[in-house]
């Protein structure tokens, strides 16, 4: 299995050396290897920071005070640290609108969690109002904003997108809402 990672992860190792015939000659280090390189001995937690962007691969092996080797284990690491890619298809930033407004965007990533577009008031102090909330890749029609209820006045529409492993991306135009219908 995979594991998949972003910035900021470690890996923390532990290991004991097992009692045989009421024998055991006790533990004696860790050893391991990031993608066949030369084997280190393990002090204290590996920072997975030092990986590369993409599959990783770290072999781990226990030693015993009499050098008896355990079998080699492997960790196969992903790392991403790629925020998903956000952008406004239509309407455009500036665009002035009177009636039901339907959002086009490009919104992908191949660890795509979720996504959510939103409206706040420029001039308000008012939270901002989820208007479409997805978790499939897209590029094209998302939804329609129903201007119903809402006041004349400057909005920022937003998008923020999620991957599974915590890479975020935002995207905002600015509109003026004018005289809805």
């Amino acid at each position: 299995d995979t594991n998949i990672i972003g910035a900021d992860y470690i890996l923390d190792l532990s290991a004991t050396d097992p009692i045989s015939n009421n024998v055991s000659s006790g533990f004696k280090k860790i050893e391991y290897s990031i993608n066949y390189g030369n084997w280190s001995t393990y002090t204290d937690i590996i920072d997975l920071n030092i990986l590369p962007i993409g599959i990783s691969t770290i072999f781990i092996r226990a030693i015993d005070n009499v050098n008896n080797i355990e079998t080699v284990k492997t960790l196969t690491f992903l790392k991403d640290i790629t925020p998903p890619v956000v952008s406004f298809i239509s309407p455009e930033d500036g665009d002035i609108i009177n009636s039901k407004l339907p959002i086009f965007v490009n919104i992908n990533d191949d660890r795509l969690k979720s996504y959510s577009i939103s409206v706040i008031d420029i001039n308000s102090t008012n939270a901002a109002e989820t208007i479409i909330i997805g978790s499939n890749n897209i590029s094209g029609f998302a939804g329609l904003w129903n201007i119903e209820g809402f006041e004349k006045s400057d909005y920022q529409v937003r998008i923020l997108a999620e991957d599974i492993i915590g890479n975020s991306a935002l995207s905002s135009i600015n509109i003026r809402l004018d005289n809805p219908e």
